[in-house]
């Protein structure tokens, strides 16, 4: 009689634990989740825009191999969107085009207003295309994420000769 009494007793005591540790664990799942889900975005971003300098650059360069680069801005692709150094005119704005449309709607964030940030340069400065010169694209994109998880950078630069 007296082991039923203390059950009940140690039964009575444990009332209302459970929810107190669920809303603990809860609040840790819950940041934990949402920061897998914010990295994910990051992770994805940073690939695309790794991916996007690449393709670029590469077009760029070629542009001036084959000579079909563009001469005006093609459409979808304003010239207050992309920077260049005005060196090598042909090829950096045919980088610079394909830098944006490469990256249009295929970044993840949570302020549809962002955009990438595109610029493209030849080095050394003010150098024609050729052998001794290099074209650059750098990309970067500030990721908006999850409550604590905001304001991330990610930038891509790729170089390449023209040879």
């Amino acid at each position: 009689m007296k082991n039923i009494n203390l059950l009940k007793a140690y039964q009575k005591k444990n009332e209302g634990a459970a929810i107190v540790e669920f809303a603990l664990l809860s609040t840790i799942l819950i940041l934990i989740t949402f920061g897998i889900i914010s990295f994910g975005f990051v992770l994805y971003n940073s690939i695309i825009l790794e991916q996007a300098s690449k393709t670029a650059v590469r077009a760029g360069v070629n542009s001036v191999i084959t000579d079909e680069g563009f001469t005006n801005l093609p459409p979808l692709c304003e010239s207050t969107m992309v920077d260049t150094d005005g060196s090598s005119a042909h090829a950096e704005t045919t980088a610079a085009c394909i830098a944006k449309q490469f990256t249009d709607g295929k970044l993840i964030s949570l302020d549809s207003s962002k955009t990438p940030i595109i610029i493209v340069s030849s080095t050394p400065a003010n150098c024609e295309p050729d052998p001794a010169c290099y074209l650059t694209v750098n990309i970067k994109f500030n990721n908006i994420g999850i409550i604590a998880f905001d304001q991330i950078d990610s930038n891509a630069e790729t170089s390449m000769y023209y040879e």
